[in-house]
């Protein structure tokens, strides 16, 4: 796979590079150190394994056979210390390591410790339902008892039970496979409008099934299923309802364990979003703190995976209840402590929401230090343009208010031609009639004296949809212009929807 070792390295968290680093570290060779020179290179610098000048760089004078084996040891060494950091992630991964010392005393003809290592694995992957290493398991076990003169009799049986059982659950994934392509072809039009119904009474007499009826693996999957037709129904509300239903009623029956975990965290995700769109907005906090209680058990396994989305349910709760310094301090404390651990991208939708926090503080310096990290970075250029107008427009506001009126009125002039193709589109009218209106207030502060502009404005203000947190308007437009005609800032205006 090409550019595989680039994309390794560079898809590193701090704490995966930093056990490299503590893993290479105990190479001492001429050889080893070259390595390190090459995983250098290639993480701090902007080269890819491909570049012409990465030899120069990673200061190897070999022949380029010999460098292309180091680059393969490189990779080889990374994905060994991922495997060491990561080996109590999943359970899987247990599974996978007494299968592998089972093979180890298979070679030295240990069989009576090979057969305690495919007992601990069976053990494990029973609690997974792994029917397709539990058939593997017996495999090797009646492979293994003729040597200590076990009867494979039940061995036998028990594969052909977990071969049965795997098949029925490849049909269920089939069956919701297709179901799920039907209905995103269809659009839920005419008969399929009965899909869901169809997906339950499916699911009832699939957990009638002794097979099926303890299984949360089965359980999980039909979720799953009707969630994700409820959201392409865009039924928000019987998808929120449905989340929350079958969320009590999995813990309840004791369905999240340590082995699907991460499933858990993800349904309570999708309910606080849930929440969020249909505007029930009291019970996103109980559920938030549901998140954080979750991302902290198991060793917080699965704490950097989904800490950011933790803090935006949080910083939703404090901005919309009167308490956006509170808010800030949340994202600061992100910053320094959490951000080195989350992929790149985060970086960007932090400082959009410190912009946004700091300004709704007054405190517009702050604001724009927020923003300009994200305008200046080298990843700007290749966000899409409708991502790039908003952050523009998002500058001229705070711009704007920070009395910095020469700028933002040669901003805005040049927001309009460099942009003016994506402003044509219907798509975009509403961003061309703020920016409009905009421009005359840039031009003259006082223009809401101005009946012309104050009728414009206000007919603006009411053909804006409601507003709704978290949108792509992260300063909205409408509010804005109430702030300006009513003289109240912008946060007075803000409606509290968590009190």
């Amino acid at each position: 796979m090409k550019y595989q070792l680039s994309n390794l390295i560079k898809n590193l968290n701090h704490y995966e590079s930093r056990n490299f680093k503590s893993h290479s570290n105990r190479f001492k060779s001429k050889k080893d150190k070259k390595i390190t020179l090459i995983y250098n290179s290639i993480k701090y610098k902007d080269v890819d394994e491909y570049d012409e000048n990465i030899r120069e760089i990673a200061c190897y004078d070999g022949s380029k056979g010999a460098f292309a084996k180091l680059k393969n040891q490189l990779t080889e060494e990374i994905e060994d210390s991922l495997i060491q950091l990561h080996k109590k992630k999943h359970s899987e991964f247990k599974v996978y390591r007494n299968l592998q010392l089972f093979q180890l005393s298979w070679d030295k003809s240990l069989f009576k410790e090979a057969k305690q290592y495919l007992k601990k694995a069976e053990k494990t992957a029973k609690k997974i339902e792994n029917y397709e290493l539990l058939s593997l398991i017996t495999k090797k076990l009646i492979q293994i008892a003729p040597y200590l003169h076990d009867d494979p009799t039940k061995y036998i049986q028990q594969q052909n039970h977990y071969h049965d059982m795997m098949l029925s659950i490849n049909q269920l994934d089939h069956l919701l496979a297709s179901i799920n392509y039907k209905i995103s072809q269809t659009n839920f039009l005419g008969k399929n409008q009965r899909i869901v119904q169809e997906l339950e009474e499916m699911s009832s007499r699939l957990l009638q099934n002794e097979a099926f009826r303890n299984s949360a693996e089965v359980k999980l999957k039909i979720y799953q299923s009707i969630r994700n037709v409820l959201l392409q129904k865009r039924d928000y509300h019987a998808l929120c309802d449905y989340l929350i239903d079958s969320y009590d009623n999995f813990e309840t029956h004791k369905v999240y364990v340590k082995a699907n975990f991460a499933d858990k965290i993800v349904h309570i995700s999708w309910i606080v979003n849930a929440l969020l769109k249909i505007k029930r907005y009291k019970e996103v906090p109980q559920y938030t703190d549901e998140l954080f209680k979750a991302l902290l058990q198991y060793d917080r396994v699965f704490y950097y995976k989904y800490i950011w989305q933790y803090c935006q349910s949080r910083m939703l709760q404090y901005t919309f209840s009167g308490k956006n310094l509170k808010a800030i301090e949340l994202l600061l404390a992100f910053e320094r402590e959490e951000l080195h651990t989350q992929p790149e991208s985060i970086s960007l939708y932090l400082n959009l929401n410190l912009c946004s926090l700091y300004y709704t503080a007054g405190q517009y310096e702050h604001s724009l230090e927020s923003l300009a990290k994200i305008l200046t970075d080298t990843g700007f250029n290749k966000l899409n343009e409708e991502f790039q107008l908003r952050l523009l427009i998002i500058e001229l506001i705070v711009r704007f208010d920070n009395k910095d009126i020469a700028y933002a009125y040669n901003k805005s002039r040049e927001i309009k031609r460099k942009f003016n193709h994506l402003l044509k589109q219907d798509l975009h009218t509403r961003d061309q009639q703020f920016i409009n209106i905009l421009t005359d207030v840039i031009r003259n502060p006082d223009s809401f004296k101005d009946k012309r502009l104050l009728a414009k404005a206000q007919n603006f203000i009411q053909e804006s949809p409601e507003f709704e947190p978290g949108s792509n308007e992260v300063i909205d437009y409408a509010v804005w212009l109430k702030s300006k005609i009513q003289r109240k800032t912008y946060y007075e205006l803000i409606p509290r929807l968590f009190e």
